[in-house]
């Protein structure tokens, strides 16, 4: 045993740059490891907070006393229900401004208010500020993400309008909210005293219900609510239910995009560790083909040779992945602050996982041990008087060239190629990883792109385009729906007029389970539906009231195509349609159909939209005028911006992912300049052979050169080809689970660039260190050897 050792330190004392860079790429292979389990589970856990939740599986919204206790009794006596929590509501907000340190305030998109719960169990989870008990009826408690999106804070001041003036409130408390989480993006959801909400609501009543189930699943939950429409019957129409899988849909959208992403780059960068151990070591061992022989000749067993090796590389791998360990968590805590916030929105857990990172470096010295083990098994297998030949007479054999074949070629290139082959392992190690280098860099850098310079584009996300969003159409307008787009489009303003109404309750026959199935329905009409460019897939929008289009993940749900007939449920009212258009947009996952009627009926009109699109002339003043003198001023109008919320979160998602491409790219730069000093090592055979016939050091750096700039572009070219055409099918992929399908694809050149630059700055860096161990190569030292 202490013979081993000996040998052990040995080789350490005698390879001191090889070990140094050995011990620096398992740090490196280790950061990248323990970081990609890390960006693997940020898929993990999310639902748990939503289905431990006690209050926020099911959310009804109901503005009718007597819906309510009809409603209320139904839940409170069925099984399926664990616990009921009834808190007040209020929607009834024209607009909501926040002011902090910015000097314009900041205007709170689609505001309403829930009362605090005085039982145990809440909707929101409170982690900063005031709790629920300890709120004044001048303060508010906001969701964490919409104040880190929006950049509000605790003391902020909040003025809310509603059509009986203004109330202001000061913010006390932050939480995460259960039901609206950050990801809903446009809902903002003001949390206030009961005190407060009945002022507001005066002679009228809301509720804002949140149902847990026993044992949560989505059949469960549309049993609820089938038997609940039956049971409670006209009154049905007075109840705007969130189900679980909706509200998970309405959070989920940079849980889906991030969790997808990281863990399709998480689960490449697992492959390229293993392939990086696997390979490195294999080259590191198989240099050594000599040493191992002597050792042989001399009596060594094949079973002491491998423990010299298992020992030497535990030692380096440990060494190597307890650096990266520490690298991992100073990273964790630092670079990758903006993911830790993004977990953090969400309510889940962030950090490095102690535990987990115990078991990725004991996984990872498995892998080592069992790499070192195969690898040095297969090498002791040579014969000593094989080995032991002329390094020369033993490596030239291997590959013989007729130079006059290649005469009309310069002797530089030739001898570049005979070098390729005749190390045919580490010149297919080299391509292989330069390849997933590239792929990744690209296609991550493109697909972070992509969805940054779409973050504005609001007719991909909506499913159309629109100017201007009319809203809170009172019931005592008594304007049909066809004089108000008559009135508009007579003013000679807008191209063109639509009213929307989104129907929450409307259903749709699985003929797979032969049973209604809840899905979110929206109902228009339009004279003319091109100046709103809808976002069709495939056929045309509905132009009569017996057709429907239905999006992209509707249509995979129900197994339909264009042409087939849905039974639908929508507005009151049973009816078959036809399918005549396909569509994408974002709006619960794109399991959602749209139906044209010629006439709005007059009883939703009050809870309906009006968009518009305007003439490019037309500025915000003069359409308001004119909204002024067909309204009063019974409405209110947003025009279309880009959403702040959307956006944030968008620069949150470019900068991890730069964060972890860079991080990506270093660690391939030491392990692409690992790779050329252990082909360095390998190939000074060839070198000595190469000035005892004569040849410059400048010309032996040529051939270097050109075999590096051979295999980069051998490698680069392929990489570049497979992220263009990947990326679109990727991200495609991705967003499909959103319900967008069709994403225009913008490809990042600074990724491609960077994915080129890595191997050329290796190239590079090498040639320097190349230059000088070549100076010293003396061909009569290495006959000897």
């Amino acid at each position: 045993m202490k013979t081993i050792f000996l040998l052990v330190w040995g080789n350490f004392k005698e390879l001191k740059l090889q070990n140094l860079i050995l011990a620096i790429v398992f740090s490196s292979i280790g950061v990248l490891f323990i970081l990609s389990i890390r960006l693997f589970g940020s898929s993990t856990d999310y639902s748990d907070l939503y289905i431990e939740s006690q209050t926020s599986q099911l959310l009804l919204i109901v503005e009718d006393q007597d819906t309510y206790d009809h409603v209320t009794e139904f839940l409170e006596n069925h099984d399926a229900v664990k616990n009921v929590n009834s808190l007040g509501y209020f929607g009834k907000i024209k607009k909501s401004e926040v002011y902090s340190d910015e000097t314009e305030p900041i205007t709170l998109e689609m505001p309403f208010m829930t009362a605090v719960s005085e039982t145990d169990y809440d909707q929101i989870l409170i982690v900063e500020g005031k709790s629920q008990n300890e709120l004044d009826n001048n303060e508010i408690i906001v969701s964490y993400g919409k104040t880190v999106l929006d950049g509000t804070d605790l003391g902020d001041q909040v003025i809310v309008y509603t059509e009986n003036g203004s109330e202001e409130f000061i913010v006390a408390g932050i939480g995460i909210d259960l039901s609206f989480n950050v990801q809903t993006i446009t809902l903002n959801r003001l949390w206030v005293t009961s005190k407060t909400i009945d002022n507001l609501n005066g002679n009228q009543v809301g509720y804002s219900i949140g149902v847990s189930y026993n044992q949560y699943t989505p059949e469960v939950e549309q049993n609820l609510l089938d038997e609940m429409k039956i049971e409670l019957g006209e009154y049905s129409d007075y109840v705007t239910p969130y189900s679980h899988q909706i509200l998970l849909s309405a959070n989920s959208f940079f849980y889906v995009i991030l969790g997808s992403i990281f863990t399709l780059l998480g689960v490449i960068l697992m492959v390229v560790s293993l392939f990086i151990i696997s390979s490195i070591i294999y080259n590191s061992i198989i240099t050594e083909t000599k040493k191992i022989a002597i050792l042989k000749s001399t009596g060594f067993s094949s079973n002491n040779i491998i423990s010299v090796y298992l020992i030497q590389y535990s030692i380096l791998s440990i060494i190597g992945l307890l650096i990266g360990a520490v690298g991992s968590i100073i990273l964790s805590k630092n670079v990758f602050n903006d993911l830790n916030e993004l977990y953090r929105l969400q309510g889940l857990p962030y950090g490095i996982n102690y535990l987990q990172l115990f078991f990725t470096i004991l996984f990872l010295l498995v892998i080592i041990g069992v790499t070192v083990y195969l690898v040095s098994r297969k090498v002791i297998k040579v014969k000593p008087a094989v080995a032991l030949q002329s390094g020369a007479e033993s490596n030239e054999n291997k590959l013989i060239l007729s130079f006059k074949k290649y005469k009309k070629l310069p002797i530089s290139l030739v001898l570049a190629f005979k070098d390729m082959l005749y190390n045919k392992k580490l010149t297919i190690t080299s391509i292989m990883f330069i390849i997933a280098t590239v792929f990744t860099i690209v296609t991550f850098s493109s697909i972070s792109t992509t969805l940054w310079s779409e973050r504005e584009n609001t007719a991909l996300w909506r499913g159309f385009e629109y100017d201007v969003q009319i809203t809170n159409l009172k019931p005592q307008e008594r304007l049909s729906h066809g004089a108000i787009i008559n009135n508009l489009e007579e003013s000679n303003q807008v191209q063109g007029t639509m009213l929307w109404y989104t129907d929450t309750n409307s259903q749709v026959l699985d003929e797979q389970k032969n049973q209604f199935v809840n899905y979110i329905g929206t109902t228009y009409s339009t004279n003319d539906s091109e100046p709103f460019n809808f976002q069709t897939l495939e056929g045309r929008i509905p132009s009569s009231d017996n057709e429907v289009m239905c999006g992209y993940n509707l249509m995979k749900t129900l197994n339909k195509t264009i042409g087939d007939y849905v039974t639908i449920k929508s507005l009151g009212k049973e009816q078959e349609f036809l399918i005549v258009g396909i569509y994408q947009n974002m709006s619960n996952s794109g399991l959602t159909f749209s139906l044209m009627l010629d006439e709005i009926p007059t009883n939703i009109l009050p809870y309906s939209s009006i968009y518009v699109r305007l003439r490019d002339n037309v500025t915000e003043i003069d359409f308001n005028n004119t909204i002024a003198n067909l309204f009063s001023d019974n409405v209110d109008t947003f025009y279309e911006s880009a959403n702040t919320s959307m956006i944030s979160m968008m620069k949150t998602l470019k900068m991890v992912t730069t964060s972890v491409i860079i991080l990506f790219s270093l660690i391939c730069f030491i392990v692409m300049f690992s790779i050329n000093i252990t082909n360095l090592n390998k190939e000074r055979f060839n070198y000595g052979i190469y000035k005892s016939i004569g040849m410059t050091n400048r010309l032996i750096m040529k051939i270097y050169l050109l075999k590096n700039l051979v295999i980069s572009a051998i490698a680069i070219v392929p990489g570049i080809i497979i992220s263009v055409i990947a990326i679109p099918f990727i991200m495609n992929s991705l967003s499909s689970i959103l319900g967008i399908v069709d994403m225009p694809i913008t490809f990042d050149t600074w990724g491609i660039i960077l994915s080129i630059m890595i191997p050329v700055l290796v190239t590079i860096l090498n040639s320097g260190l190349m230059k000088k161990a070549i100076s010293k190569i003396s061909p009569k030292e290495l006959l000897v050897e």
